[in-house]
């Protein structure tokens, strides 16, 4: 307890810790003549470890002017364990409260006029990760920061949104720095730097107009269960990246079952003798073992013949 307040593990008060269901979009009865249409930038850390760096960064007077003048004027926050951190921040840039009690969001002014407002949502976790992503989707298109966790990079890429991944080096073997090298590979979107969020800002401005997303068609659930083909898709390449020992034993394995079920094939074509192997097979196949002049038996319209 701090000041009469239970605070949880998180160093969120109980108070204010909550988990945001439903479609987790933002209030838009804020106190302030501002109607918040504009573009919206979700940041999210993950559940389990926490990026206090990136928390840092996202919430400094440059970077939210940043924001703003790309169009943006909401920033929502999944701060994970960082909840604390990211409201004592936020608060000490004079932000005040709206007229809606919400009490995990704020209205920051960096102005003399709504222009210079943005509307900023904090919580530590939430249900609504996909309501989230699909908000920075929409008309005119946002962008989700993200760690460079698999599965969020999955969810973003499976919703097409904007995407910038800061991979966590605090993290260990730098695991987050082989999935952001992806994310370049395979064209899905920025990878910044802790300090260079600013110009990732203006990179994704370039690659939203490339893709088109401001003109995307609005997002449908998939169905589910998802079939079988899109699960390759999605989480082939993380098996490869995260997971190549396994990969390869299980390459391995399955090449030793496929060669020995070759060998037993052979194995009962030789003991059914090379007639019957070779009326088995249509075309110009020739039983492994036989004269080259031995030809298959090709049926035609008046029955059997052997050419």
């Amino acid at each position: 307890m701090v000041n009469g307040t239970h605070h949880s593990n998180s160093g969120e008060p109980e108070n204010k810790r909550q988990r945001i269901d439903g479609d987790g979009q933002t209030n838009t009865n804020a106190e302030s003549s501002h109607d918040w249409n504009g573009r919206q930038c979700f940041v999210t850390v993950g559940a389990t470890a926490g990026f206090p760096s990136l928390i840092e960064e996202i919430t400094t007077p440059a970077f939210l002017n940043c924001l703003i003048r790309h169009g943006y004027d909401r920033l929502t926050i999944q701060c994970g364990p960082e909840y604390q951190l990211a409201e004592q921040r936020i608060v000490s840039l004079g932000a005040r409260e709206t007229d809606f009690q919400l009490a995990h969001q704020r209205i920051v002014s960096l102005g003399d006029d709504v222009a210079r407002e943005i509307l900023i949502t904090m919580f530590a976790y939430t249900d609504a990760m996909v309501e989230n992503i699909y908000a920075c989707r929409q008309d005119p298109a946002g962008c989700v920061i993200s760690h460079a966790g698999s599965g969020t990079v999955i969810e973003v890429k499976r919703i097409n949104a904007p995407l910038i991944v800061v991979p966590n080096p605090t993290l260990m073997d730098n695991h987050q720095a082989e999935l952001a090298q992806l994310v370049i590979d395979m064209n899905w979107g920025v990878v910044a730097e802790i300090g260079n969020l600013i110009d990732a800002i203006d990179e994704i401005d370039d690659w939203i107009i490339e893709g088109t997303s401001d003109n995307l068609p609005p997002y449908t659930p998939p169905s589910f269960p998802v079939p079988a083909a899109e699960r390759v898709t999605l989480f082939d390449w993380m098996v490869l990246t995260c997971y190549p020992d396994e990969l390869a034993r299980q390459q391995y394995e399955e090449d030793l079952a496929n060669l020995a079920a070759n060998m037993q094939q052979e194995i009962d074509d030789d003991e059914e003798g090379p007639g019957a192997a070779a009326t088995m097979v249509p075309g110009q196949w020739v039983p492994i073992g036989t004269a080259p002049s031995y030809q298959v038996a090709q049926e035609t319209t008046t029955g059997m013949r052997i050419d």
